[in-house]
């Protein structure tokens, strides 16, 4: 017997997992997650940079902006694909159970 947290969530995914194009859900609330990271990256550069070189031209200051985007789109995909991931785990799991159950 499923519990209702995971009908819930069965009926939930079932869904979600058509509705969401995976490209929209690896992008679209994981992206500020990832510019966080970025900006992280932007602050330590910005504040600690100055007093370990002189000069910081306008191409280092472009290289380091891209690299945190770069890092913020990286990390954003990377943390929707392992939820993405997680959730279909967790729902085939479900599923099988249901069908355990059903059988038995």
């Amino acid at each position: 017997m499923l519990t209702p947290q995971e009908e819930d969530f069965l009926l939930y995914w079932e869904k979600m997992r058509t509705l969401i194009p995976k490209w929209r859900y690896r992008l679209g609330p994981n992206l500020m997650i990832g510019l966080m990271f970025g900006l992280l990256m932007i602050t330590y550069f910005l504040v600690d940079g100055w007093r370990d070189r002189g000069m910081v031209t306008h191409g280092d200051l472009v290289l380091i902006i891209a690299g945190a985007l770069m890092i913020a789109v990286f990390v954003a995909i990377l943390r929707s694909v392992m939820q993405w991931e997680k959730n279909e785990q967790r729902y085939t799991i479900l599923q099988l159970k249901k069908k355990m159950r059903a059988s038995s």
